[in-house]
C-alpha cells in the first residue's frame, strides 16, 4: 500500500504491519487510544481522504502546542466518527482471542518487560507451545519477536531522556547485559543505542 499525501491511514489496535521504504519522505503520525466502541474495530488497515483536514491541520499548527494537539485530538474523533460500519465487528464477532488479547495486555506492562513467554502463559493459562501458535496464528509474529520490539521502542523511548545510562536502560527492558541490547538495538534502528542518543538528544 503507496501512502500519498491524499489519504490518512488509520491502523486499528493490535494491528500486525511493516513498512518498505524506497524514498524518504515527510510524514506525521500519532498514536492515541479510543474506548468504547473502537475496541470492536476490525484489525484491518483504513483509508480515509485526507484533503479538508490537512488544510485544516496546516493552518493550526503554527498556535501553541495546547491548541495544536486540541485540534489533533478533533480530528483523530472526527475521523472515527465517520467511519463506515463495515470496520466494525459485529457484538458476537470476536476481534481477537479473548487470551492472546490478555496477553498482550499483560505484555503492555512495563513490568512485564523483564518477564518471559513463561511468565505470560502462567497470567494468561495456557501452555507454552498453544500461547506460541496462538499468537502467531493472532498476531503474524511469534511472541519473543512481538516482545523484543516492545522492548526495543520502550528503550528508544528511554534513550530521548539523559536521566538514563545506557546498562540502566538495558536492565529496565529486560535485556541481560549492554552488549546484548546494544546488539539488538542496532540489528532494529540501525544504530547503536549512543549513536541514536547523540542524533536525538546531542
Amino acid at each position: 500500500m503507496e501512502l500519498t499525501p491524499e489519504f490518512l491511514l488509520l491502523i486499528p489496535p493490535h494491528t500486525t504491519f511493516s513498512t518498505k521504504l524506497r524514498h524518504s519522505f515527510q510524514h506525521f503520525f500519532i498514536h492515541f487510544t479510543a474506548g468504547g466502541s473502537f475496541t470492536r474495530i476490525k484489525r484491518h488497515e483504513i483509508l480515509l481522504p485526507a484533503g479538508k483536514y490537512i488544510s485544516s491541520l496546516k493552518r493550526r499548527m503554527e498556535h501553541d502546542s495546547v491548541a495544536c494537539a486540541m485540534q489533533l485530538y478533533a480530528l483523530l474523533y472526527e475521523l472515527l466518527l465517520i467511519l463506515p460500519a463495515d470496520c466494525f465487528a459485529e457484538e458476537n464477532e470476536p476481534v481477537m482471542d479473548p487470551r492472546i488479547l490478555k496477553a498482550l495486555e499483560f505484555m503492555m506492562r512495563p513490568e512485564a518487560l523483564q518477564r518471559g513467554n513463561l511468565d505470560v502463559c502462567k497470567e494468561i493459562g495456557m501452555s507454552l507451545s498453544n500461547f506460541q501458535r496462538l499468537f502467531k496464528l493472532e498476531m503474524e509474529t511469534s511472541p519473543k519477536h512481538y516482545f523484543l520490539n516492545l522492548r526495543l521502542e520502550k528503550a528508544r523511548q528511554l534513550l530521548l531522556s539523559p536521566d538514563f545510562s545506557v546498562p540502566e536502560i538495558a536492565r529496565q527492558t529486560g535485556f541481560a547485559d549492554r552488549y546484548h541490547f546494544s546488539k539488538a538495538f542496532k540489528a532494529y534502528f540501525k544504530m547503536s543505542p549512543v549513536q541514536f542518543r547523540i542524533r536525538n538528544i546531542g
